[in-house]
Order: C-alpha cells, then structure tokens, then sequence
C-alpha cells in the first residue's frame, strides 16, 4: 500500500497543503517548479490575475507534456524500424553463413576427391 504524506506548498504567493502519494520528493520538485512559473508570469504581466497565470502555466506545462509525448512516439517508431532492420539483416547473415558452409562443404568434397587419385573425376589421363 502507498505512503501518503502531507505536503505545504507554495504557489505564486498562495499557500497549499496536498496529500501525495508515495512521491513526496516528485511532488516537491514539480510544486516548486509550477511557483516558479507562476511567479515569472505574475512578475512579468502586472494585470495578470492570479487564477490567469495558474491557467497560462498549467498551458506551458500541458504543452511540453505534449511534445514530449510526440517525441517519444517518434522515438518508438524510430526504434520499431531500426528493430525491423537489425531483424533483416540477422536473417539475411544466417543465409549468408549457411551459403559460406555450403560452399565449404562442397570445397573439402572437391578437396577429398582430388587427394584420393580418383581416377574418374581426374581430366588426365
């Protein structure tokens, strides 16, 4: 069963107490990152209300979770394909080897034959 813990956060000047559950220090470190942004956008736009840089900040933050989403979505697809080619190339090696051993094969037969004096495969005579 989870751990739950009480946390007092900060955002924007506002006061909070929330209940995270079992990852107290990824709640800690993403509270104090939305304060931060909410403080920049406060900071930087005086008519801005509170509510609207809560608002504009959980935009930003909704956006890069988008885009990271896409990114990993292209990463996966990437590495689908590169898996598809390392899976044809493995199979185009075993033919490869299994060619070389067959032509091996037929190398040390001709080998054989030749060191045995077999006469009917000689072309002198």
């Amino acid at each position: 069963m989870e751990t739950k813990s009480t946390l007092k956060i900060t955002v924007g000047g506002q006061n909070y107490t929330i209940v995270a559950a079992g990852r107290t220090n990824e709640a800690k470190a993403a509270s104090s990152e939305l304060d931060k942004k909410v403080s920049r956008i406060l900071k930087s736009n005086p008519s801005c209300t509170y509510t609207q840089a809560v608002v504009l900040a959980a935009l930003d933050f909704a956006d890069t979770s988008r885009q990271a989403i896409d990114e990993v979505e292209k990463l996966r697809s990437e590495i689908r394909a590169y898996l598809e080619d390392s899976a044809k190339a493995k199979t185009e090696r075993d033919k490869a080897l299994r060619e070389l051993e067959r032509l091996k094969a037929k190398v040390n037969k001709a080998q054989r034959d030749d060191t045995t004096g077999n006469l009917w495969s000689s072309t002198e005579f």
